[in-house]
């Protein structure tokens, strides 16, 4: 409402999943606002087609997040890094955002695993496009052992809510070994 003329020095950021061209030449969108803001175009693949992305950001996405919102979740497993990587993630980027603060705000242990991720899970495994990950291998008799016993300790964890006298006590372990492998988990 003035009629002075003033200076603006900004940047103009837009986004959308939509082809302008096409929408300008069937006139569902103006071509004068296009040229006005159109001036350096960046065409970023949806996150279906670079899986790669995925653990980048799923391990920058809880440093971020947990830190946050104080959760204790440090890690996600190698098996929950191959499924999310199985998944479609038709809202791209920030629906696996979403999906990851929804999984740290409800765990309560210190590392993200399938069961933290229900929703996925049930639509990954109702896709018949879509193969469920195996699990990984142990290579040896102490990985595997090891990988049972830290599973033992998760279980326990949980049934017990945190209480790691009573888990120690269930799991007929000393409370220092305790301790030792869930620094291991962290």
């Amino acid at each position: 409402g003035s009629n002075r003329q003033r200076s603006a020095d900004f940047r103009l950021i837009s986004a959308t999943n939509r082809d302008l061209k096409r929408l300008i030449t069937d006139e569902d969108y103006r071509a004068d606002l296009y040229f006005r803001i159109n001036g350096v175009t960046l065409t970023i693949p949806p996150l279906r087609d670079r899986k790669s992305d995925i653990p980048i950001l799923a391990r920058h996405f809880i440093t971020k997040i947990a830190a946050r919102v104080g959760s204790n979740v440090r890690s996600i497993t190698p098996e929950t890094l191959t499924f999310l990587q199985c998944h479609q993630w038709p809202g791209n980027v920030r629906q696996l955002y979403h999906q990851i603060q929804r999984a740290i705000i409800f765990a309560n242990h210190h590392e993200l695993s399938l069961e933290d991720f229900p929703e996925i899970y049930e639509e990954t495994r109702n896709s018949p496009d879509t193969p469920l990950p195996e699990p990984a291998a142990p290579t040896t008799m102490k990985d595997t052992v090891g990988n049972i016993e830290l599973n033992l300790i998760r279980e326990a964890i949980k049934r017990y809510g945190g209480n790691k006298k009573r888990v120690a006590e269930e799991l007929g372990i000393s409370r220092s070994y305790l301790y030792k492998r869930l620094a291991e988990l962290d």
